[in-house]
């Protein structure tokens, strides 16, 4: 399974493959994310301010509706990885023919399920009528595009978990510039404001997916994409959904608790909407490198595991840790100390960045952690444990979250002690995965050195 655009993550060098599979795909996250950024951007120069609080208010319920579907697509990967770790050819095929099957058919039923429970979920937030409309309509023009976003993110995905990083983001520099266009044209000259900014990113969706697909089907070997054998393997989807689902129900309720936050938000108005949907927007290019490294820590783990590599899957984990939490730290501490300029680029009304920097001071010094807390669980994942980090991620982020907001918010009812509930739910959440990831860890080390051949469960 040679090939210029797969990487042998089993053998060699661990920490510069590291490297050379993260920086492509921070890059591919942060761009996308510029991308995004592009969006308020031109919404808040050239919209309103009522559509600028419409886009952020959509993002948590997008992220609601996506979560639980996505999530498995990483134990997609994880399948995938280990048949090319243990150089399975039938599996790695029937892994890949599995995914992008069940993405066809899954992001179908999300769009229908998504223009059903978009306006009840957005009316629940407690939404301002001036900006409910709006809203209304940038999430049924987002949820038609979700069928072509699904195939793209099973794609990507399973692109990466092969070692390519860097197709995926020359199609998104591509497809991003197409988004940007669009998005001058229907928000300028048309006047569509969020809805303009919605089918914008919707045709960017469609041609991300037929790009990657293209590429899919350009693979060599096992690793090829052919439409002909398009089949769910029932044993496969099994297993894709033990470690998938619970990444994607982790997700979801990671939404949940975003949605209640956001709520809390919306209490304050349009003007703390509008800024803290312009911080939100800056904190997901920070995240870019904590994603990066999940999925590296994912791939990287799935392969070794594959392999029966424990000793590599530890240094992984190690070297993805540690690098991740400073340059992500690093980027968040940046982002702090010139955030009021960025904010400015979004919108310059000064009580629109003033709400936007008590967002930011709070989280975006913050994100360290979180990387921390993503490569850990990332690592878990790819060594097939889902489920376990899911309830204890559950307790440190979503329950802490929620209590947070129905308890100490309610009594210091302010944006910045909202905001405060980030960085504590991801230190809560770092102590218990951290303790699980060691105890696994040395679980498959003790066997391997004890001479026993332990084969991963995944």
């Amino acid at each position: 399974m040679a090939s210029k655009h797969h990487m042998d993550m089993c053998n060699g060098p661990l920490f510069r493959k590291i490297i050379l599979f993260a920086l492509p795909l921070i890059a591919t996250a942060a761009l996308q994310q510029l991308f995004s950024a592009a969006d308020m951007v031109i919404v808040g120069r050239f919209g309103s301010d009522a559509d600028m609080a419409a886009v952020g208010s959509c993002l948590p319920v997008c992220g609601l509706i996506v979560n639980i579907f996505f999530g498995i697509s990483i134990g997609a990967g994880v399948i995938c990885a280990n048949g090319i770790g243990a150089k399975d050819k039938l599996r790695t095929s029937r892994s890949i023919h599995t995914a992008m099957m069940f993405a066809g058919i899954g992001g179908i039923t999300l769009m229908v399920i998504g223009l059903i429970s978009a306006k009840p979920v957005l009316i629940m937030m407690n939404t301002p009528d001036n900006v409910l409309d709006k809203a209304v309509w940038y999430m049924v023009i987002y949820c038609l595009g979700l069928p072509t976003l699904s195939l793209y993110a099973y794609g990507a995905t399973l692109l990466r978990t092969m070692g390519d990083t860097k197709r995926p983001l020359y199609y998104l520099i591509f497809s991003g510039i197409v988004n940007i266009i669009a998005n001058y044209i229907l928000v300028v000259f048309f006047s569509m404001g969020a809805a303009g900014v919605s089918l914008a990113t919707a045709l960017s969706f469609a041609l991300s997916a037929v790009l990657v697909i293209r590429a899919m089907s350009g693979m060599p070997g096992a690793m090829k994409f052919k439409r002909t054998l398009l089949k769910i393997d029932w044993k496969i989807f099994r297993e894709m959904l033990r470690i998938g689902l619970p990444a994607g129900i982790h997700g979801c309720l990671f939404a949940i608790s975003n949605v209640v936050i956001q709520g809390a938000i919306n209490s304050f108005g349009s003007t703390a909407m509008a800024g803290s949907a312009a911080a939100l927007n800056i904190e997901t290019i920070i995240y870019a490198g904590s994603f990066s490294f999940n999925q590296a820590a994912t791939s990287f783990a799935g392969q070794n595991m594959g392999a029966k590599k424990y000793d590599r899957v530890k240094r992984s984990a190690v070297y993805c840790i540690i690098t991740s939490g400073v340059l992500v730290g690093a980027a968040g501490a940046v982002c702090t100390i010139f955030g009021r300029q960025l904010l400015s680029i979004y919108n310059p009304n000064p009580e629109i960045i003033s709400k936007g920097m008590e967002r930011a001071i709070a989280v975006f010094l913050s994100y360290g952690l979180c990387a921390i807390m993503d490569s850990i669980s990332g690592t878990l994942r790819g060594m097939g444990k889902s489920f376990d980090p899911m309830l204890l991620s559950i307790f440190g982020v979503c329950f802490v979250r929620i209590v947070w907001v129905w308890s100490i918010f309610r009594l210091h009812k302010t944006l910045s002690m909202l905001m405060l509930s980030y960085p504590v739910s991801y230190a809560v959440t770092i102590v218990l995965t951290g303790w699980m990831l060691k105890k696994e860890l040395a679980k498959y080390l003790e066997h391997k050195n004890s001479g026993y051949s332990t084969v991963a469960k995944v």
